[in-house]
């Protein structure tokens, strides 16, 4: 009985540490953007395991995951071949697990490595054509921003315009992220498909039912 409280405490102890030094401070995609070197959307197509994972000491091993680029936004990937992920993330760690054929939005700022983490500015991807269109909207010089102000509908991405219009937000992060509905002002860019990319949040307010 005492050992498995012991494995217990020692299981909580660990998770709480890693948690609390994985927590990670918000960047926004402009920011992203504006300290990277390089941003490409791949497809991993091969992966390799470098380093097992040991459960019973916590190392959560090494892979390499190989990919093709499918679209080059800025810099050059040359040089870079692979992306470093966990193996088996294990507990709390910051770690990440790299999967087959799927889509990647990589963010290269110095050196010819990728590592993936919860924190790591390289993200997975759910729509390339949003994803390159909004970053293509940043990398364009004096794009002008307009100020928006309305409801934000979490859940759906939706905005209500005070002046009527219904649009997608895009890029809003907001402290009330889990808030169902948000009174928001913002300065924003419209983009080619019609979505609003959110460049900075000026003010909001968290709406009760």
């Amino acid at each position: 009985m005492k050992n498995i409280i012991r494995i217990i405490t020692l299981s909580l102890y660990f998770c709480s540490s890693f948690a609390f030094a994985c927590s990670c401070g918000h960047i926004t995609l402009e920011e992203k953007v504006n300290l990277s070197e390089n941003i490409f959307i791949v497809e991993i197509n091969r992966i390799e395991t470098i380093i097992e994972a040991d459960d019973e000491n916590l190392p959560s091993g090494k892979r390499h995951a190989y990919f093709k680029v499918l679209e080059t936004l800025k810099g050059s990937p040359s040089g870079i071949e692979f992306i470093v992920s966990a193996e088996k993330p294990i507990c709390c760690m910051c770690h990440s697990k790299v999967t087959n054929n799927t889509k990647y939005l990589v963010f290269n700022t110095s050196g010819d490595k990728i590592f993936l983490n919860t924190c790591s500015l390289t993200q997975r991807v759910h729509d390339q054509n949003e994803q390159s269109e909004t970053i293509r909207a940043l990398l364009m010089p004096s794009q002008p921003s307009e100020v928006f102000t309305g409801v934000y509908v979490s859940n759906s991405q939706l905005f209500l315009n005070d002046d009527g219009t219904k649009t997608k937000l895009l890029q809003l992060a907001t402290e009330g992220y889990y808030t169902p509905m948000i009174r928001v002002s913002f300065g924003g860019i419209r983009l080619p498909s019609c979505k609003l990319m959110v460049t900075n949040l000026h003010d909001e307010l968290a709406l009760t039912e």
